[in-house]
């Protein structure tokens, strides 16, 4: 080697030296974790009985919490994943209108499982957030169910339903005509507290009406009604992302209780999910899953952001319109659809919805039609 490549060397080495020497102690660590960390995954298994937990395939986390707190609290952290290793349920409980799905997180967090034996991912939301005014619905929960940060749901199946270990008590004293054993009619009064059974017998004993649960035809043992979902609405922030992917499902339990509609007290609110609706704000795609009555609005205090940007595709399901009378947000907002199980922009203007006699909303709607199968109404549709 010549003395003057030597001599560059030299000097090209002495610089890097001098430089690392002005750069903060642990640059080049950090820089060195943000590389390796871009990702990373994290197991969930609530069978686990090992023990020693530390989020390993060996060793997975046994709670949603423990699994989310690992990826939040690892520095420079872009994306990380949370591998169901089995089937798993994850229970909410809330005395609010808000729900958060979890605790709030930086991380974008992947939901996802083997895709060739997708696992159930149950999510029993136990809301006692009703209203007085629902008695003829059983005061079921009213639910504003929220992501708290960046979601990917990918090769799981999603399911939302009511925890039935939260049980139905009457919100108001509520008097009505039940039928006697003895023969005959009388007005008793359900005490506001008191627990709201499937089916009673009514007796007269020296005067007084005497309420004793009973079970329901077909089933041996009384049982108190768990309190189901009424309205249940997903709200995003709209600064984070929210996506499902096709590989994924995400739907609601709408199985039904008939008793409920053959009560003495009946309401005609017999699915465990009653009533679905979506308000989208921030970057949101929708590739599967059932998302109701899909419009921008403002709900508990959540508005739509301005800049949102709105992709439904694939096998997604809803019934799309224009944003609610109650939004006043400026800006613009982006639907992009791709076709597939959204066929059909039932309400472009939001203004049917609103019974409205024509479009007023205060954001600027624009629509991609990204597929040629997609159906507009007629103008005489509109009132």
């Amino acid at each position: 080697m010549n003395m003057k490549k030597t001599s560059r060397i030299l000097s090209l080495l002495l610089t890097l030296i001098f430089v690392m020497g002005l750069l903060p102690i642990g640059l080049f660590v950090i820089a060195e974790t943000a590389e390796n960390e871009e990702r990373v995954t994290v197991y969930l298994d609530s069978s686990y009985k090992g023990g020693n937990s530390n989020g390993s395939y060996e060793k997975p986390y046994v709670v949603l919490a423990d699994a989310l707190h690992a990826l939040n609290s690892t520095q420079n952290l872009l994306q990380g994943y949370i591998y169901l290793l089995s089937d798993y349920t994850h229970k909410i409980s809330s005395t609010e209108q808000i729900v958060n799905f979890t605790a709030a997180h930086q991380v974008h967090v992947v939901y996802t499982s083997d895709p060739d034996n997708k696992k159930a991912f149950r999510v029993e939301i136990g809301s006692t957030f009703s209203t007085t005014t629902w008695a003829e619905r059983h005061w079921g929960a009213n639910v504003v169910l929220t992501f708290n940060g960046p979601v990917t749901f990918d090769a799981v199946d999603v399911l939302i339903t009511p925890d039935k270990t939260n049980l139905l008590t009457f919100m108001t004293d509520t008097t009505v005509t039940v039928p006697l054993v003895e023969g005959g009619t009388a007005s008793y009064t359900f005490a506001a507290g008191s627990p709201f059974y499937a089916n009673y017998t009514f007796t007269a004993a020296s005067g007084k009406v005497v309420a004793t649960p009973a079970s329901v035809a077909g089933e041996s043992t009384p049982r108190q009604y768990y309190r189901n979902i009424i309205h249940l609405r997903y709200a995003f922030n709209g600064s984070d992302w929210f996506e499902v992917t096709e590989n994924a499902t995400f739907t609601t339990d709408s199985s039904t209780d008939e008793s409920r509609f053959n009560h003495i007290y009946k309401t005609t609110y017999t699915k465990n999910v009653n009533e679905v609706y979506t308000h989208p704000s921030g970057k949101v795609i929708l590739h599967a899953g059932q998302w109701g009555s899909f419009f921008m609005h403002v709900i508990a205090g959540l508005s739509p952001a301005a800049g949102s940007e709105i992709t439904i595709g694939g096998k997604a399901t809803c019934s799309f319109r224009g944003p609610y009378s109650t939004v006043t947000t400026l800006g613009k907002v982006t639907y992009i659809f791709e076709g597939g199980s959204v066929t059909t922009i039932d309400d472009v203007f939001g203004n049917i919805y609103a019974k409205k006699t024509s479009p007023y909303q205060t954001m600027d709607v624009e629509i991609i039609p990204a597929s040629d199968s997609l159906i507009f109404p007629t103008s005489d549709t509109y009132p």
